[in-house]
C-alpha cells in the first residue's frame, strides 16, 4: 500500500513553483521594456517642453520689458540653437544688438546654457518662407522689444523656423514650429 503525500502535506511540487516563478519573470520583463520605452518617450517630450518654454520666456521677457544689468536689451531676447552642439540651447540677451548671439558681447539670462536629455538632440533647423525651405547650422531666434518682434539670424522675418529633434535610440521625432509673423510657437 503506498501513500500520497502530496495529499497529505497539500504543498507545491517543483513543476508548480517553476511555472509561477517564469510567469513573474516574463511579467516583469514586460513592465521593464515599458517603462524604458515610457522613459524614452518622456525624454523626447521634455526636450520640446524645453525648447517651447524657453522661447516663450524669451518672448514675455521683450514684452515685459525685462532688465539685464539695468536696462532694456535694444536686441531683445532669444535662444541660440548650434548643430555643431545639437544637445544644447544658449538663452541670451542681445547687448550688442546684432541679431546673434555674440559670444562675451551678450549675457546669458538665468543659466543661459541649457541641455537636453542625453538622448535627445537637435537634428534639423529649417527655415520656411512660402514655398522655399533653407536648412541651417546655426539659428538664433529673438524677439526685440517693445512689440516682441521677432527676428531670425538678425533679419525680420515672415516665414516660419523649424526645430526638429530626435531620440537616438528611439529614432522617434518631434517638430517644433516658430512662426516669425506671429511668434506662435507649436509642436508635433
Amino acid at each position: 500500500m503506498t501513500k500520497n503525500y502530496q495529499n497529505q502535506f497539500g504543498g507545491f511540487t517543483i513543476i508548480d513553483l517553476l511555472v509561477s516563478v517564469s510567469i513573474f519573470v516574463v511579467i516583469t520583463g514586460l513592465t521593464l521594456s515599458n517603462f524604458s520605452r515610457g522613459r524614452q518617450k518622456d525624454d523626447l517630450r521634455q526636450g520640446s517642453l524645453l525648447v517651447v518654454s524657453l522661447l516663450q520666456q524669451a518672448q514675455v521677457y521683450a514684452l515685459a520689458g525685462q532688465t539685464i544689468n539695468g536696462f532694456v536689451p535694444a536686441g531683445g531676447y532669444g535662444l541660440n540653437f548650434d548643430l555643431s552642439n545639437p544637445g544644447r540651447l544658449i538663452f541670451f540677451a542681445d547687448l550688442d544688438d546684432n541679431g546673434l548671439y555674440s559670444f562675451g558681447g551678450d549675457s546669458l539670462v538665468d543659466t543661459g546654457n541649457y541641455n537636453l536629455s542625453t538622448n535627445v538632440t537637435i537634428t534639423n533647423l529649417v527655415v520656411r518662407q512660402g514655398e522655399t525651405s533653407q536648412s541651417s547650422n546655426l539659428s538664433n531666434f529673438i524677439y526685440r522689444p517693445p512689440q516682441a518682434a521677432r527676428y531670425l539670424d538678425g533679419l525680420l522675418n515672415g516665414g516660419t523656423l523649424e526645430i526638429t529633434l530626435r531620440h537616438s535610440q528611439t529614432g522617434e521625432t518631434k517638430l517644433i514650429t516658430v512662426s516669425t509673423a506671429s511668434g506662435q510657437v507649436n509642436t508635433q
